[in-house]
C-alpha cells in the first residue's frame, strides 16, 4: 500500500507542476501573423516583455556556446600538444629499440665468431694430438 501511495504522490506532484508550468505568466505567447491582418509583412508578433525575455536568452544561449567553444579549442589544442609530444617520445623509443637491436646483433655477431674461432681450434688441437 505504501508503494501505491508514494506512486499517486508522485503522478499528483508531477501533474501539479505541470499544469503551473502551462499557465505560468514567464512564458512567451508569440502569435503567427500573415501579411495584411495587422502588420504589413508576415511573421510572428509578439509583446515588447516576449522580445526583451527571447532577445535575452538567445544571447544567453550564444555566450554559453562562445564558453563552450573556447573550452572546446583549448581541450583540443591540448590533445594535439599531447598527441605530438607522444609521437615523438615513441618514435624516440622506436629508434632506441632499433639502435639497441643492432648493437645487440653485431654483439652476437662477433660472439658467433669467436666461437667458431675457438671451435677451429679445438678441433685443430684435437686432430693434430689425434695425428700424432
Amino acid at each position: 500500500m505504501k508503494r501505491y501511495g508514494r506512486v499517486s504522490m508522485c503522478c499528483l506532484l508531477t501533474l501539479s507542476l505541470t499544469a503551473s508550468i502551462a499557465s505560468s505568466p514567464c512564458g512567451a505567447e508569440w502569435k503567427l501573423t500573415p501579411a495584411g491582418w495587422t502588420a504589413t509583412e508576415p511573421g510572428y508578433w509578439g509583446t515588447l516583455a516576449d522580445g526583451r525575455d527571447t532577445l535575452a536568452a538567445l544571447q544567453s544561449y550564444r555566450q554559453a556556446g562562445e564558453r563552450w567553444k573556447v573550452a572546446y579549442e583549448a581541450q583540443h589544442a591540448e590533445f594535439v600538444s599531447v598527441t605530438e609530444t607522444l609521437t615523438e617520445r615513441l618514435a624516440a623509443l622506436e629508434r632506441q629499440i632499433a639502435e639497441e637491436r643492432r648493437a645487440w646483433r653485431a654483439e652476437a655477431a662477433r660472439e658467433r665468431w669467436k666461437n667458431a674461432l675457438s671451435l677451429v681450434i679445438v678441433v685443430g688441437a684435437a686432430v693434430l694430438a689425434a695425428g700424432r
